[in-house]
């Protein structure tokens, strides 16, 4: 053997020798009665440690063997090891919890942390592309969350109160979602804006918005308006969507033109605020007690914004219709302010013909309210019309019979404001035409739309006023009357003149009796009937005001 290979085979020998004492000095890992122990060269076991072997962490407990299937608390913080004993990481797991026996699904980290909310604010973790809540304990939160992150208890009253965010059964936020309440409390709880009691509906609906926050109202006066999914969505103070009407004003009785906007959501079609929409609803609460506590339906019609046309005439597809101060259609007749405003309805039914003459017989309310104001006649069948009637010639049937109505091309009345009208060789007064009794045939109405007081003309069964210069007409009594110059000019029985009144060349009229003779015939002079002279029978007299 050569002194080279003489060296080289020592210097192996002792490195090999140096191997083996390293090998035995080593830390290495030792099965015991089942259970793994990670043990120093002296044989005692790691405890309380985490333990690297290749790329995972193992965890020694305090009697050394390793951990599995556990939860661990380690420096404030929990991890879990699998059945293998590693540690778990950007996994989910859920647990039991040994103290109540419920399961809890944690989420630990990249670190093999358990992610929990760590400060009293709220801060979500997102996970394959959703969001979760933990609490500090690192326990995921499912249900109603509150903005400072504090779970709200489903059973306390009214939850969906007091939520900012919800998650789901499988504990993702609901983000750009509706979320429907169907365990409505029993409490007396309401809203002011919406004016409505939350107990008498069977379920509410909420939309969490993209950054999972509730959307609400920030007051309650003024309701929230959501765009979703190209349609627009009401909410009030407490995040509860509208299905029906909001009021945008807490404080009120009744709303009205001045201190309400009211918008309409369908019921009919998911909640969303209806455009263009007729809506056959009963009005909330805060729009009238009255009608929500009867239960009496309206129609209601809605703006392209979805509020409710109100307090005016408003054009509907080339028809047009009247709207109360809360937005009631209105049917019958109909007063508006001069300002354009509501002022008053009134049923067909509640009027008699004497009503509109400013008779005594008229109803001592209707008189000043049509004074003040333009009327208008709106369709009596509300469910399949409404609509405002004009023309020369409507036919109304109120209560003491069916009489001829006009109104102009804009709707208002002929004679409207208790003003006598002539229009088209008729008169009207507060949109009555004046129609002699169709049994006298004919009638005289005082015409005072030329400043005179004391001009009678003859009107027909129609309303017509007839006309001329010489004309005797037979009514319906077996009476004469004369027209001289196209004006009343007398009016004799037939007992008087059994035969037509003559006119003679004097230019007077004479009653007549075709079978006397000559000059004989000729029984008295007929003068003309002026001031108060035998114009009162009520038959024939149609207007005197």
């Amino acid at each position: 053997m050569t002194k080279n290979k003489f060296v080289r085979l020592c210097l192996f020998s002792s490195l090999f020798a140096l191997s083996i004492s390293s090998a035995a000095l080593a830390n290495e890992w030792k099965e015991n009665g089942g259970n793994w122990q990670y043990v120093d060269p002296a044989g005692n076991p790691a405890q309380n440690k985490w333990v690297q072997s290749g790329d995972r962490w193992f965890y020694l407990g305090g009697d050394g063997n390793m951990l599995k299937n556990s939860l661990v608390q380690d420096g404030g913080e929990l991890y879990y090891v699998d059945a293998e004993g590693a540690m778990l990481a950007e996994a989910w797991k859920e647990v039991q919890d040994p103290d109540d026996g419920e399961k809890y699904w944690y989420y630990f980290t990249k670190t093999g942390k358990a992610h929990k909310n760590r400060s009293d604010k709220f801060s979500a973790k997102e996970v394959n592309g959703k969001k979760y809540f933990f609490d500090d304990t690192g326990k995921m939160v499912t249900g109603y969350v509150t903005a400072e992150g504090r779970k709200v208890d489903a059973d306390n009253r009214a939850p969906y109160i007091d939520t900012t965010y919800y998650f789901g059964e499988d504990g993702a936020m609901y983000t750009n979602k509706w979320y429907r309440y169907e365990k409505v409390a029993d409490d007396n709880l309401s809203s002011k804006l919406a004016g409505r009691q939350y107990q008498y509906f069977s379920e509410m609906w909420l939309y969490f918005d993209a950054n999972g926050k509730k959307v609400k109202a920030e007051n309650d006066t003024n309701a929230k308006i959501k765009e979703i999914n190209t349609k627009r969505y009401a909410f009030d103070e407490n995040g509860i969507m509208m299905p029906q009407f909001s009021v945008n004003n807490s404080e009120i009785s009744i709303a009205t033109n001045s201190n309400a906007k009211l918008r309409y959501g369908s019921e009919d079609n998911d909640g969303h605020l209806a455009a263009e929409y007729w809506a056959f609803k009963v009005p909330s609460v805060a729009m009238s007690d009255k009608d929500f506590d009867e239960q009496e339906f309206s129609w209601f019609r809605t703006k392209l914004d979805g509020t409710v046309y109100k307090n005016r005439i408003y054009g509907v597809y080339g028809r047009k219709y009247a709207f109360d101060e809360i937005g009631r259609m209105q049917t019958g007749f109909v007063v508006m302010n001069e300002d354009g405003t509501f002022s008053k309805q009134f049923d067909v039914d509640a009027f008699s013909s004497g009503d509109f003459k400013d008779t005594e017989a008229g109803i001592a309310d209707v008189l000043p309210v049509i004074k003040r104001g333009d009327m208008y006649l709106f369709s009596s069948d509300e469910l399949n019309d409404g609509s405002m009637k004009t023309g020369d010639e409507i036919y109304v049937t109120i209560a003491d019979g069916t009489y001829a109505f006009g109104f102009k091309p804009n709707g208002v009345a002929y004679g409207n404001g208790s003003t006598l009208a002539r229009h088209k060789n008729k008169f009207y007064y507060n949109g009555l035409r004046l129609d002699a009794d169709q049994e006298v045939r004919y009638g005289i109405v005082k015409d005072t739309t030329q400043g005179s007081t004391n001009t009678w003309l003859v009107v027909d069964s129609n309303g017509r006023v007839v006309k001329g210069n010489r004309k005797v007409l037979r009514d319906g009594t077996d009476s004469w009357i004369i027209i001289m110059n196209n004006k009343f000019y007398a009016r004799v029985s037939s007992s008087e003149s059994p035969n037509a009144p003559k006119f003679r060349r004097d230019g007077s009229y004479w009653t007549y009796d075709s079978s006397l003779k000559g000059n004989d015939r000729f029984l008295r002079t007929i003068t003309a009937l002026d001031g108060d002279d035998d114009k009162t029978d009520k038959d024939f007299v149609v207007f005197d005001r």
